[in-house]
């Protein structure tokens, strides 16, 4: 969202969904967790193809784009 209005809408309008949560030494952590143009970003850069360390930094970067032109 663009502005404060729209984002405290979106927040509010949002569902609760399931995420991993793993232990260590009997205590839960969470690896990563994020919201906004990160996620959005990575939920983009899973549907493409890329078979090597520097395909998935140029997939990232493809990603990043989308997000930036359609938040």
């Amino acid at each position: 969202p663009q502005t404060l209005d729209a984002a405290v809408k979106s927040f509010a309008d949002g569902e609760v969904i399931a995420v991993d949560v793993a232990t260590a030494n009997g205590q839960p952590f969470v690896h990563q967790f994020s919201i906004g143009m990160h996620a959005r970003m990575v939920q983009l850069r899973q549907d493409m193809e890329y078979g090597s360390r520097l395909g998935k930094m140029r997939a990232s970067i493809k990603a990043a784009w989308a997000a930036i032109n359609n938040p």
